[in-house]
Parts: C-alpha cells; sequence; structure tokens
C-alpha cells in the first residue's frame, strides 16, 4: 500500500470539501476501500476518514426512512423499527456477509463499492473494468466462468466509484 494522508473532517461541509479534492477518496468504515488499497487498485494521495461526523449514523424508520451513510449493516439489520416497516431492508443487512463485516460495513460503503467481479479483482487480468485498454475484454463474458458475473442480460456494465463517479466505460454484457 502507498503512503498517503488521512484526514478526519469534523462536518459534513469539511468533509465534502476535501473529497472533492482531486486524488482524494473517502473512507466510511473502510472494509471496501482499505481492500482495493492492499490489492493495488486504488492508490489516493489523500484518505477523507467520515468515521466522525457528527449526525451520518442516523437510523430513522420515518416513514420516510433516513438512513445515515455510516449507519452500519449490523444496526440496520438489528433496528426494530426498520424491521417492523422495512422488513426486507432489514433481511438484507442481515444477509450481507459475516457477522464481523456487518458490524463495520456501512450502507454508505455498500453503496459505493467497487465490484466484486474475481477478474477485476486479479492483477493478472487486465480487464477494461480496471482502466486497460478499450479493447481489453471482459473476462466472465468472453469465457465460460463458474466465477462470478459482474452483469447479465446483454446491459452495459460500467464501473463506478466513490459513489457513482465514472472510472472508465464498461464492456458490453451478453
Amino acid at each position: 500500500m502507498k503512503p498517503f494522508i488521512l484526514l478526519r473532517p469534523a462536518t459534513l461541509s469539511e468533509a465534502a470539501r476535501e473529497a472533492a479534492r482531486p486524488g482524494s477518496e473517502v473512507k466510511a468504515g473502510g472494509v471496501d476501500l482499505l481492500d482495493r488499497m492492499k490489492e493495488g487498485f486504488d492508490s489516493p494521495q489523500r484518505v477523507v476518514s467520515i468515521a466522525h461526523v457528527p449526525g451520518l449514523d442516523v437510523i430513522s424508520a420515518g416513514p420516510p426512512a433516513k438512513i445515515g451513510a455510516l449507519a452500519t449493516l449490523a444496526r440496520i439489520a438489528s433496528s426494530s423499527d426498520i424491521k417492523r416497516l422495512y422488513p426486507a431492508l432489514a433481511a438484507a443487512a442481515e444477509g450481507a456477509a459475516t457477522p464481523q463485516i456487518r458490524n463495520m460495513a456501512t450502507l454508505g460503503g455498500n453503496l459505493c463499492q467497487r465490484p466484486r467481479c474475481w477478474y477485476y479483482r486479479l492483477a493478472e487480468f487486465d480487464c477494461r473494468k480496471k482502466g486497460g485498454p478499450t479493447s481489453s475484454l471482459c473476462w466472465p463474458t468472453a469465457r465460460s466462468s463458474t466465477r462470478s458475473r459482474p452483469g447479465a442480460g446483454g446491459r452495459s456494465c460500467s464501473t463506478t466509484s466513490s459513489c457513482g463517479r465514472p472510472r472508465t466505460p464498461g464492456a458490453r454484457m451478453s
């Protein structure tokens, strides 16, 4: 992992300002971002931790529900109000990952995480999704595979990071 500057903003406006600076990535729980940094897929110059920004861990069942980016999957799954009013959401949060991961993983991080395609995650594959040449293949669609497929049904597969900012155009899925 390459060295980086860790920033800990105290307010949401400060976090937004710092995150907008070039070379920055936002870290909530950090499960996916730290994995990507260890694997060498991302090397941000600055990591903006929103872990201590007040109010981002709120869970209010409403209706409408308001769930902050720092609400962990474990807290969403165990919220009696969420279970009562939004049982599918509670069940999805409870069924995600392992208990250890659910205790760290945040709603914001899950919405922003990068693809979990095995070919994307393996360094030996130069795929289009991780910035390879446009002639690169989308490996799951180019080969018969028992590994996870990042998309299906003839839809275009586009890769995004940091809550939807486009990285590179994806391959056509078949």
